[in-house]
């Protein structure tokens, strides 16, 4: 059995396993790693979309999808939450400025954002 992890541009890695490639999505405080196999993409979108009000949330754009990855944008200054059309700052996952994390959906429009501050947001890209 040979694995391997190769670090790609901006920190990006992939791991091998008996030929099958992952993409680290993250690593937690334990140093465990979150990864997804790595899917043939047809197309990657990327966008990016704000909150123009904090406290109302906004739904993401519509782009079937095998994976996408949300961003933080690094400028902003606090928190972004994610997650379905209930989002709100006391209900859904946290993104603070320049995390970001890798999901498995069949369309970029089951998510939700919602921000503390208004005007800022995440970056996305999906792989379709």
């Amino acid at each position: 059995m040979k694995h391997a992890i190769l670090l790609g541009a901006q920190g990006a890695a992939t791991i091998t396993i008996d030929g099958i490639v992952f993409q680290v999505l993250q690593t937690n405080t334990s140093g465990q790693l979150l990864v997804a196999q790595v899917a043939s993409a047809n197309s990657i979108v990327t966008g990016q979309t704000n909150v123009v009000t904090a406290g109302t949330r906004v739904q993401l754009a519509g782009n079937n999808a095998k994976a996408v990855r949300l961003r933080a944008l690094k400028t902003n200054t606090k928190n972004i939450y994610f997650g379905s059309n209930a989002v709100s700052s006391a209900v859904g996952d946290i993104l603070s400025p320049g995390e970001s994390i890798g999901l498995s959906v069949n369309n970029l429009n089951v998510l939700w954002i919602d921000a503390d501050v208004s005007g800022e947001g995440i970056s996305w890209s999906v792989i379709n």
